[in-house]
């Protein structure tokens, strides 16, 4: 079975589907990649079974997919002879009309027109749509031409420049001093893992839900006695926070690398300390490939995220004990922070180095952004009764406070207390929070509202309290 375009410069081409393949397609790390604002990041799927027989499944896309003129809900069987449509290209299912002067191109080749199909390591396939006239082709192919001489002229000194790509060993041996195991102690412990931005400073940078829900912590590394930390700032809604060591004894600073250096296809590795919740522990490296270099991240009610400006988009796996650890380029440069995965889609979010470098400036100077020292979850129901609120109850559940803080001496975290409002604006998750205080700056004020049980009362008490952002 072949997808054909119906429309633009690649009309009459195809696209072999594989019996037993799901082939995806969406504007982010999809078989088929639609360069079209109207295309859902991940926004169909079409599985080709045993006996040839196909099914489109759309994956919940803004704009809809359309097969036969009408848009699907779920669910539909795909035939030959079949018309489909995504945002705004246009597909048939079967063998592509004969053209004459004009072969059907399968798999990566520069269409006429400039659309361009570029299979990739990671199995993509990217569309970019525009017009190119024939003098821009012909320049095209000297320009090719060239490059094959240049390649052939300098492939000796490319290594002598910028160094042979490390293996998965070499970048472990240059990172064990730099990548670091940490420990949040406090009612609800948990693991994750950094890396060393400034060793002469003692600074470490880390996802801010790494160390949200601790009030005191201990970091690590491969051949590194544990030691104590504390954290100096955050800004929650980058999800980013920068912990001091006063014991900088065999810590090494990382390289830090750029996005600009990054393309769709470069291999990138994620570095951290996963699934385990001991401090004596290994560095582990999980290899994968770009996806999207960079792309932003929107407002995730369903996953209580929210919206990140600045991602990178790869297939090296992010497990539980990753988040905060580097992902880095085959010359160990650092070039994200790895943070968020979606299994489902096999996707794996790290924030880019770009954004990181924009921020840690401030936090390193204690200034934090969006940032009071409390840290919190959204609550099941079930989180809400075992502490004494109805099932029902909205807000967010303060579970620590930094030591020192207006929120630590409000001893917020120490009782059970839900954050409901700031500034008046109703408050029921992440989302809401980053909505209120993502562009608040250390100094800044906020009336927050508390549904509290202090110490010996028998109910909730409400209340609102002045705090300043740190």
């Amino acid at each position: 079975m072949k997808l054909v375009f119906q429309s633009g410069p690649r009309s009459g081409q195809a696209i072999d589907l594989t019996i037993g393949q799901a082939f995806t397609i969406g504007r982010e790390a999809a078989d088929l990649v639609i360069d079209d604002p109207r295309v859902s990041r991940p926004h169909a799927r079409i599985l080709v079974g045993p006996q040839g027989e196909a099914t489109i499944e759309d994956l919940n896309s803004t704009n809809g997919t359309v097969v036969n003129g009408r848009r699907i809900v779920g669910t539909s069987p795909l035939r030959n002879g079949d018309t489909l449509g995504i945002g705004n290209t246009k597909f048939s299912v079967g063998d592509p009309a004969v053209r004459s002067g004009q072969p059907t191109v399968v798999g990566g080749a520069e269409a006429a027109g400039g659309i361009r199909a570029q299979p990739n390591r990671s199995g993509l396939t990217t569309i970019r749509q525009g017009v190119a006239s024939a003098n821009r082709r012909a320049g095209i192919a000297v320009a090719v031409a060239a490059i094959v001489i240049l390649v052939a002229v300098v492939a000796g000194g490319y290594y002598f420049l910028v160094g042979k790509p490390l293996s998965n060993e070499e970048v472990i041996a240059r990172m064990k001093s730099s990548v670091v195991f940490i420990l949040a102690q406090g009612p609800n412990s948990g693991t994750g893992s950094g890396w060393v931005i400034d060793s002469d400073k003692g600074l470490i940078v880390t996802n801010n839900h790494v160390i949200q829900q601790g009030r005191s912590f201990r970091v690590s590394a491969d051949g590194i006695t544990p030691r104590s930390a504390t954290v100096l700032a955050a800004s929650p809604c980058d999800d980013v926070a920068v912990l001091h060591v006063d014991d900088k004894a065999g810590l090494a600073a990382v390289k830090v690398g750029s996005q600009a250096n990054l393309k769709q296809g470069d291999d990138v590795l994620a570095l951290g300390f996963p699934g385990t919740a001991s401090s004596e522990t290994t560095l582990v490296v999980t290899p994968g490939a770009v996806s999207v270099v960079k792309t932003t991240y929107e407002n995730d009610r369903d996953n209580d995220l929210a919206s990140f400006p600045n991602v990178i988009l790869s297939t090296a796996k992010i497990n539980p004990g990753n988040s905060g650890g580097p992902l880095v380029d085959r010359s160990a440069s650092v070039v994200g922070m790895n943070t968020r995965t979606n299994s489902r889609l096999d996707q794996n979010y790290s924030i880019g180095i770009d954004r990181i470098k924009e921020i840690t400036g401030q936090l390193s100077a204690g200034r934090g952004i969006g940032w009071t020292g409390m840290g919190f979850v959204t609550p099941t129901a079930a989180d809400l009764t075992a502490v004494g609120f109805p099932a029902d109850a909205t807000g967010l559940l303060i579970v620590s406070a930094v030591p020192g803080s207006e929120a630590d001496i409000q001893r917020f975290g120490q009782y059970p207390s839900l954050l409901t409002a700031i500034d008046g604006r109703p408050i029921a998750d992440n989302v809401d929070y980053c909505t209120a205080a993502r562009t608040k700056q250390s100094g800044d004020t906020g009336d927050f509202t508390l549904l509290a049980i202090p110490p010996g009362a028998t109910r909730a008490v409400e209340g609102t309290y002045t705090i300043h952002f740190r």
